[in-house]
């Protein structure tokens, strides 16, 4: 109670509507702080449960039926859940689940304008990568054949690299590849004593050089060659260098190991605008070319089962005779090395036409005979 005398201080009433502050230019609202149960509330993230990881690993055991996948849509109506349930599912296995490798177990790929998930085992995931590798091996085998040189000796060098710039599931794969792919060389030629040779010529090529050449020909003549060395040309596990000489207006090939003599002219040379090396073998048959000739040859025997497999040539024309053997007609430039591989066959191909290739494969057959008339 108050005492006698004393003041009573008095009472604020508050107004019914307090006006509201003047905000000067540039000043900003501070935002109203959520309300519990409010719509503009935001929900926590919804956490996997027992169902959900049920559904997680019956997705899994879908897509591994399926190696090619399986769209979203399709996955939602097996599993009778929504297309947006699926996506959450995904986006758990591929950014929660992972083997041995750390590699996601499902991948999701957009084909067109469908998202489908793919079981993503360690196999496929390096599938167009092992597929290189191993064409890399293939390519690299081919070269081991020129043993005695720098780049058939590099070759097991170059294929540490190859591996060592891989990822860990790939070399895991091609682990002993050496027993996983194989090459068998043809014939392949020793170049052991050609070291000095083979290094003037791939400097050549490199740097455009022009060469002053001493060659050796298969039947012993020798001669000499100022040389523009246009490439150099691996055919049946032998080197050869493509080029143009002062003694021949179409380039020709010199072969590496009959290359006696050779040195720098201290001149320089540019390739032809319309030069292409493999215009030069399109037509022929092998690499020595000669004056265009039709050849027309009769298949029976073996040659009739494995010709058609394995020979290729833009110009070939197949047709089949009442008595079950094959004719191809062909047209190549020079038949010089196809007859060697017409005698190749034996009796298993006869020779139609022209009448100079035929009188050659004859001639030849008529001189192995020899040999054997007293047997």
């Amino acid at each position: 109670m108050a005492g006698a005398g004393s003041k009573r201080k008095p009472t604020k009433r508050p107004s019914a509507a307090a006006p509201e502050p003047q905000r000067g230019k540039g000043s900003r609202r501070k935002p109203a702080k959520a309300v519990a149960g409010s719509a503009k509330a935001k929900a926590p993230p919804r956490q996997p449960n027992y169902e959900a990881t049920i559904r997680c690993i019956q997705l899994y055991l879908l897509l591994l039926q399926a190696p090619q996948g399986r769209s979203v849509s399709a996955l939602a109506a097996e599993l009778g859940v929504s297309t947006r349930t699926i996506a959450r599912y995904a986006n758990i296995l591929t950014r929660s689940v992972f083997d041995q490798d750390h590699l996601p177990l499902v991948e999701v790929q957009r084909r067109g304008n469908t998202k489908v998930l793919k079981a993503r085992s360690s196999d496929l995931a390096i599938g167009p990568m092992l597929a290189s590798a191993a064409s890399m091996f293939f390519s690299i085998a081919a070269v081991r054949a020129l043993r005695g040189t720098d780049v058939g000796d590099s070759s097991g060098m170059i294929w540490k690299m190859v591996l060592k710039s891989l990822p860990l599931p790939a070399r895991r794969a091609l682990e002993d590849a050496e027993k996983r792919f194989f090459y068998v060389p043809f014939a392949p030629k020793d170049y052991r004593d050609c070291g000095e040779t083979l290094d003037a010529l791939f400097a050549a090529v490199l740097r455009r050089d022009q060469l002053a050449i001493a060659y050796r020909k298969p039947n012993g003549r020798r001669s000499r060659h100022l040389f523009d060395p246009f490439t150099l040309v691996l055919y049946r596990d032998a080197i050869y260098v493509l080029g143009r000489s002062d003694r021949h207006k179409n380039p020709i090939y010199l072969a590496a190991d009959r290359v006696e003599e050779v040195e720098k002219t201290g001149e320089k040379f540019r390739l032809p605008k319309d030069y292409d090396p493999e215009k030069l073998t399109r037509d022929g048959f092998g690499i020595w070319s000669g004056k265009e000739a039709e050849v027309s040859l009769r298949l029976s025997g073996r040659a009739a089962e494995q010709v058609p497999e394995r020979f290729r040539h833009r110009t070939r024309k197949i047709s089949h005779t009442q008595a079950g053997d094959i004719l191809l007609q062909v047209t190549v430039n020079g038949w010089q090395e196809f007859a060697w591989w017409i005698l190749s066959w034996g009796g298993d191909v006869e020779v139609l036409g022209p009448p100079d290739l035929r009188e050659y494969v004859a001639s030849q057959v008529r001189a192995a005979a020899r040999f054997y008339d007293e047997d």
